[in-house]
């Protein structure tokens, strides 16, 4: 574990060329919403959690509301491949698209350096994500990404995989917008227009 007052900072204004993109990770019947925003400085390489957020009991258009207020309309919004769910009102990432959110043209993943291929893979963006703090380039503002690194002081191991059934859902987002961080946008910047094939 890398300690906290490492990875940590005070919260500040991201500057308007930051790049920016929000992760999200999905209740199904029962469990919890959550979306963290990540914003890159291409100056400095550094990339900040700047916001987090999780609630229970939520339906897809309240869900929808709260990502558009973290800037969802125009930043980039990654998705878990499960939101191609379906459900009574077509699939999860369909009904944000109609409601006004940014969603990417397609789930979050990551690209194989081996094979080349796209995989989604928890353990590869773990990795990443371990590089960074440990490089000093993945910080996380204190008071904006309070659950995060709450769950993080939490976060289970073992025997090389994730323990089940943790309160991990701000981590999971996180992942998401790693996974898709060469899409990061300013906020501001024109939203996604590939229709999506769902």
């Amino acid at each position: 574990n890398v300690p906290h007052e490492v990875i940590t900072t005070l919260d500040f204004q991201v500057s308007d060329y930051h790049k920016q993109i929000i992760g999200i990770d999905l209740a199904h019947t029962t469990g919890k919403w959550a979306a963290v925003k990540v914003s890159h400085d291409p100056n400095s390489g550094i990339t900040y959690i700047v916001q987090d957020f999780k609630s229970e009991n939520m339906s897809v258009a309240d869900f929808a509301s709260r990502l558009i207020g973290m800037g969802g309309r125009s930043i980039p919004v990654a998705w878990p491949h499960d939101a191609m769910r379906e459900t009574s009102s077509g699939t999860v990432v369909s009904q944000l698209r109609k409601l006004g959110v940014n969603v990417l043209p397609e789930a979050s993943h990551m690209i194989d350096p081996m094979t080349g291929t796209k995989t989604r893979a928890v353990m590869s963006v773990i990795e990443k994500a371990l590089d960074m703090m440990n490089q000093g380039t993945l910080l996380f503002m204190l008071r904006g990404s309070e659950a995060i690194l709450t769950e993080m002081r939490r976060y289970r191991h073992k025997h090389g995989k994730i323990v089940s059934r943790q309160d991990d859902h701000c981590i999971d987002s996180m992942h998401k917008a790693l996974m898709m961080l060469n899409l990061a946008k300013p906020a501001g910047a024109r939203a996604f227009t590939r229709s999506l094939k769902i």
